[in-house]
């Protein structure tokens, strides 16, 4: 087994216009990464893919909502000329047709995170700027856009118990994603514990991913999801969660990335999993869950 990363996943800013309450980003003291800190942590990185020969190696901007960092566009343009590709997840509400025409050409992939599809779900999950619910419209819109661009699509959904029984067959066959990933439901520690009625069984989160097979998602078990992610935090931190709770490894500021993964016990089996789209579908395995 390979046990080299490719993606890492920079949660760069805290702040965000959405409350979605199953995001684990809390947003009670809004930070961001400064720039110069970011290109150090960037030239980290960079270090670390050359060393490994590494020439596909890609850096997920991740929030919060990215879109809210006025320095959202050097960031870009940094991370594009150290010839790594750029990804980034946004909920969309303030992607343009003018702002893809400006990055488009720096962008590797645009990620959106849909569980919903009406207003009314959207407000209660809390995808939604005040009384503003997600725009699917402009969502749809928007990131044909992109597509036409050539900026590859993602959707990213967290099956709770406000979705399990919906389907999403009709917008995501407007969408037209390169790629779905369903996740299931976690608890974190800082989360509200009342939360957990809002959390889907195992045979119900596999239903969901049935009903959506024509898509072939990328899966995600509550199980599947500790360890298996490089993420840096707001501040400079690689971080990881274990038992569901979030674990601070290394500073990348005084550590270099190499140096910290071997702290960090990612799970690579995981990780690759994700990255590589090896998983067994949920079809393979419904004998045992259903």
């Amino acid at each position: 087994m390979n046990n080299v990363i490719n993606v890492v996943n920079m949660h760069f800013i805290d702040h965000c216009n959405y409350r979605c309450f199953m995001c684990f980003a809390r947003h009670t003291q809004p930070k961001e990464l400064g720039l110069d800190v970011f290109k150090r942590i960037v030239d980290h990185i960079h270090t670390y893919f050359v060393s490994h020969s590494i020439d596909d190696g890609r850096i997920n901007l991740v929030g919060g909502e990215p879109m809210l960092s006025h320095q959202l566009t050097d960031i870009i343009r940094y991370i594009h000329s150290k010839s790594i590709k750029v990804s980034m997840i946004t909920n969309g509400s303030l992607l343009t047709h003018s702002w893809i025409d400006s990055h488009a050409d720096m962008l590797d992939m645009i990620g959106v995170s849909i569980d919903a599809i009406d207003d009314r779900t959207n407000l209660m999950i809390g995808r939604a700027a005040g009384i503003s619910p997600m725009n699917i419209e402009h969502l749809s819109s928007v990131l044909a856009y992109a597509r036409s661009k050539g900026v590859r699509i993602k959707v990213n959904t967290v099956v709770s118990s406000y979705n399990e029984h919906m389907d999403f067959t009709s917008v995501l066959s407007i969408i037209r994603p390169d790629r779905y990933k369903l996740l299931q439901m976690v608890i974190r520690d800082d989360m509200d514990p009342c939360l957990r009625r809002k959390t889907v069984t195992r045979k119900s989160f596999e239903m969901f991913a049935h009903r959506h097979a024509a898509f072939n998602p990328v899966v995600e078990r509550e199980d599947e999801i500790d360890r298996s992610y490089v993420m840096i935090d707001s501040e400079g931190y690689l971080f990881t969660y274990i038992d569901h709770k979030k674990r601070q490894i290394a500073n990348l500021l005084k550590t270099p990335l190499e140096t910290a993964l071997t702290t960090a016990a990612i799970d690579m089996t995981s990780y690759q999993k994700r990255y590589t789209g090896h998983q067994k579908h949920p079809r393979q395995e419904s004998e045992a869950h259903v």
